[in-house]
């Protein structure tokens, strides 16, 4: 261990006197000494931060990722839980007003804790999907994003520009021609070019078969079951005969 006041006594005008050592003046000894309090406190203080004890606001915007093939959970400073799929990207952004992710691509679980006045907010492919304390699952797809509910109910909006309060189940009829409040058990296929959102029913364990590291098909071409696949593999499986497809 380094002490932090290292100076000689005699330096400092409290030792022996030995020939040939020149002693400091006064004045000097005392600037000495309140240059070294001063390092110290900075020492002391700097051994008492660390990254997870900054202001919230230094915190308040990251980037979560996972590789191929890769999986990982995310616990956000709201209580809130993120799990990433393979080979995805999500930037989180908290503020006093919003809680802002944005799914820049792969797919992603969100549990959402529950916060009225502070909306959560997932922005993927030009669309928006707002909880309303809920667990929800958002994914990529070729032609924009597809949005699965489990729990609860979001708002979705392929304009991106939600308004500041989710709306209530009793207000889905009038909600905007872009909007569509889902409930548990529904998803909603969103894109720029799709117009007014069709709420169809979800395949649950299909789409959230992935959660337990399992892939879960019914009725599906060998096309589509191939790509799901390749989601996960450096090296592709490739579809020799396109006849096989269907």
């Amino acid at each position: 261990m380094i002490p932090l006041f290292a100076a000689a006594p005699a330096a400092m005008g409290g030792g022996p006197y030995r020939p040939g050592q020149r002693a400091l003046p006064k004045h000097w000894a005392i600037a000495a000494s309140v240059a070294l309090l001063a390092a110290a406190a900075l020492a002391l203080a700097g051994l008492g931060t660390s990254p997870a004890e900054e202001p919230a606001q230094t915190l308040a915007t990251r980037l979560y990722t996972t590789d191929l093939g890769e999986q990982r959970s995310v616990t956000l400073a709201d209580g809130s839980v993120v799990f990433l799929n393979t080979d995805s990207r999500v930037r989180v952004r908290l503020t006093d007003s919003e809680r802002r992710l944005d799914l820049l691509q792969g797919e992603a679980l969100f549990e959402v804790a529950h916060e009225p006045d502070r909306p959560f907010r997932v922005y993927a492919a030009g669309s928006v999907a707002q909880a309303v304390g809920t667990k929800f699952n958002v994914r990529h797809t070729d032609s924009g994003v597809r949005v699965v509910v489990f729990e609860g109910k979001v708002l979705v909006d392929n304009r991106a520009v939600p308004a500041r309060r989710a709306a209530p189940a009793a207000a889905v009829q009038a909600l905007a021609p872009d909007q569509a409040l889902l409930l548990a058990g529904q998803q909603v296929d969103l894109s720029a070019a799709s117009g007014a959102p069709r709420v169809a029913e979800a395949d649950i364990v299909a789409a959230a078969s992935w959660r337990m590291r399992q892939l879960s098909f019914d009725d599906a071409g060998l096309d589509e079951i191939v790509a799901e696949f390749n989601r996960y593999n450096r090296i592709p499986i490739v579809l020799a005969d396109p006849s096989l497809s269907s």
